[in-house]
């Protein structure tokens, strides 16, 4: 597994881009990741799922963890999925109702601050 981290478009958000297959072996990676973009004070985290061959359960929890870290906060986590056999294991969990999702980086991101907004009206 491969992780690389970017500033968003917007100073709150930070991208972080996954790569290889994500599991029990390597999913502490990613969680350290996680935390130390949220701990830099990226309160919305857009994932990006799209290079990912293999996903495990250990590895939604990492996400649904990250995300519940972000909502304490102000933020969220959103995921950029773009392999079916991901979104399927999405749709059967209800992680698909959980998660903003979509195929872009800047449309997860978008919908992140836009549903942020919301929340503050």
């Amino acid at each position: 597994m491969d992780i690389k981290t970017s500033p968003g478009n917007i100073d709150t958000t930070c991208w972080v881009t996954v790569s290889g297959d994500l599991d029990l072996s390597n999913v502490e990676t990613l969680n350290e990741a996680l935390r130390t973009m949220q701990d830099a004070g990226f309160v919305h985290l857009v994932v990006d799922l799209g290079a990912v061959a293999f996903i495990d359960s250990t590895g939604f929890g990492v996400l649904v963890e990250a995300m519940r870290r972000s909502r304490t906060t102000g933020g969220d986590v959103g995921l950029v999925v773009k392999q079916t056999h991901v979104k399927r294991v999405m749709e059967i969990t209800g992680l698909d109702r959980v998660f903003v999702t979509s195929d872009t980086p800047e449309d997860v991101e978008a919908q992140l601050i836009v549903g942020v907004q919301a929340d503050n009206s």
